[in-house]
């Protein structure tokens, strides 16, 4: 992603922080560090650090039309994947509304033998902020690029 997107990302965010008086510190920092985290942790395969990133009342809506619930259910289904591909993100547009953060971007999945690109879409994460003060994925969606003709 270029630099200009990236701060573009960040000045949105501050904006819509300072405009709604929210006291938390720096949160599209935060947030990036976790989607980082939740790539390396979905690139190691990693189920209980991707478990971690989760809030426990989670929903996970992917492309398949099921609905998974729960940390303790989406994080194994995320291993499961991870197990046959590595994960790329390139977050598009964000915003912040109070205790609620919402990504959206792009995901590709390289196969992990040959590094070519198998599969990508669209996400969309709402990410909640914690009284911890920790931000958790709360709802999490994924569409697929239809296949090429």
């Amino acid at each position: 992603m270029s630099i200009n997107r990236w701060m573009a990302i960040a000045s949105v965010l501050a904006a819509l922080a300072h405009q709604g008086g929210a006291a938390q510190s720096n949160p599209q920092d935060a947030l990036g560090a976790q989607r980082e985290a939740y790539v390396s942790a979905f690139n190691a395969q990693d189920a209980a650090r991707m478990g971690q990133l989760y809030a426990p009342d989670a929903v996970f809506l992917p492309f398949t039309g099921q609905v998974v619930r729960g940390a303790e259910s989406i994080a194994p289904a995320m291993a499961r994947v991870a197990a046959r591909v590595k994960l790329d993100l390139q977050p598009v547009s964000a915003s912040l509304s109070g205790p609620l953060a919402y990504e959206s971007g792009t995901w590709t999945h390289a196969d992990r033998e040959s590094g070519a690109t198998v599969d990508g879409g669209a996400y969309l994460w709402v990410w909640r902020h914690e009284p911890s003060g920790a931000w958790v994925i709360a709802a999490h969606t994924v569409t697929r690029k239809p296949a090429a003709k």
